[in-house]
């Protein structure tokens, strides 16, 4: 028996998250199936993690570097093995007043240990 898998793409999750903008990219123009859009390339994070989640047309001017927001209405997909962030149409972003600590917020964060090689475990 065969099996086809045609869609690459599997939504694995919707909601809200509370982050700090590390980093936005200068807008660009883009051409989508929809026509040309205007986007840029945000870096978020949050104490988890660090992820590029990308913004488009008029959110693009919406966030700022090293300031929080709440967004809701995202999604990750499982695509090629990878877990992107992306954006909907009904994405929302409102700036709190609030820091949120990331991972490069500690750079110099050291740690104790010892490096055990893969095939010694």
């Amino acid at each position: 028996m065969h099996y086809f898998y045609f869609f690459k793409t599997l939504f694995i999750f919707q909601g809200r998250l509370h982050v700090k903008v590390l980093q936005v990219s200068e807008t660009k123009t883009t051409s989508t199936r929809f026509g040309d859009k205007t986007m840029c390339i945000t870096t978020v994070g949050d104490k988890t993690g660090v992820i590029t989640l990308p913004l488009w047309e008029a959110k693009t001017t919406m966030v700022q570097a090293n300031k929080c927001y709440h967004m809701t209405n995202m999604v990750t997909k499982l695509y090629d093995s990878q877990l992107p962030l992306s954006t909907t149409m009904t994405l929302e972003i409102n700036e709190i007043n609030k820091d949120i600590e990331t991972p490069l917020d500690k750079p110099n964060e050291t740690f104790q240990g010892s490096i055990v090689p893969v095939n010694n475990i």
